[in-house]
């Protein structure tokens, strides 16, 4: 079930794109009743696809030992990984050291930042290239019995 969710939500991803490159051609052209319609049409886009998000994150739930993060475009383009959800149920705090096991081989030793995020960014960039990872695509954070933060794209 999970896997159906994340395919769609990756393919609302990809319209988004479209229809982000689809405005951008009306605007050059002053088609404002265009813009318009694309417009509306990706809010709509983006709300079905927060619901399925939502859906998803029930499927798989957070517990004592995981929570799951969706990659979002700045995150790519930062290369960061989010800490928020950990950081809301209480199992990560801001000034925490932890080591990372990114994907079945990097281990990193890095720090949870204030903002929600982990400090490290040069081996999260390598992960991210890697394992192929995409806006849109989901991370599983997964606690171990040594404390370690196992980290797989689902």
């Amino acid at each position: 079930m999970e896997e159906k969710m994340i395919a769609v939500l990756n393919s609302i991803a990809a319209a988004e794109k479209a229809i982000a490159s689809e405005i951008q051609a009306a605007a050059y052209k002053s088609d404002w009743n265009t813009v318009s319609t694309l417009t509306s049409t990706a809010k709509k886009l983006s709300e079905v696809k927060g619901v399925l998000s939502n859906e998803l994150s029930k499927c798989i739930p957070p517990t004592n030992k995981n929570f799951v993060v969706e990659v979002t475009s700045g995150a790519l383009a930062n290369s960061y990984l989010s800490a928020t959800p950990g950081m809301k149920t209480n199992m990560l705090k801001v000034g925490q050291h932890v080591m990372l096991v990114l994907g079945k081989k990097s281990e990193v030793a890095t720090t949870v930042l204030k903002f929600g995020r982990f400090q490290d960014r040069k081996n999260v960039a390598k992960f991210y290239d890697e394992y192929q990872i995409k806006a849109g695509d989901f991370l599983r954070f997964t606690v171990d019995g040594s404390g370690k933060w196992h980290v797989e794209k689902i």
